[in-house]
């Protein structure tokens, strides 16, 4: 399943996904119970509901991430932070809006995109476009 609005947060020590995704993804039932409280990603002290182990896919790199789940209070339906970052072996630049990370072709590359448009348009690393619509 793809998830819509991702953020990349270098800063954070942490992975977050929200509650509803869980839920959407029907896996309430592998969450391991743990409550932990985060602080900074929200400006505001948020504790887990729990935690789980997803596997992300991320142009054809298979990681087995670690989230802590919360009901609510960030703008994205997941961060990931810098164990994601780190585990991926990715370069990001924030001025360019994107993530670069070693792949068995090559170099593999997500562009970012601005929240708060219908249209957006996504240049891979070749220069590719193609544009998706959101809601």
């Amino acid at each position: 399943m793809k998830i819509p609005r991702i953020c990349k947060e270098q800063s954070s020590s942490t992975n977050v996904i929200q509650w509803g995704v869980i839920e959407q993804l029907e896996m309430m039932g592998e969450l391991t119970p743990s409550a932990k409280v985060l602080s900074g990603f929200n400006k505001a002290d948020e504790t887990t509901k729990g935690e789980i182990i997803l596997s992300v896919n991320a142009r054809g790199v298979i990681k087995n991430i670690r989230f802590y789940v919360v009901k609510g209070g960030i703008e994205c339906n997941a961060i990931f932070g810098g164990p994601w970052i780190h585990d991926m072996k990715a370069v990001p630049s924030t001025q360019h809006k994107q993530i670069e990370f070693p792949t068995s072709d090559g170099i593999g590359c997500i562009q970012g995109t601005i929240s708060g448009r219908k249209n957006i348009r996504h240049q891979d690393c070749c220069g590719k476009w193609s544009e998706t619509n959101e809601s």
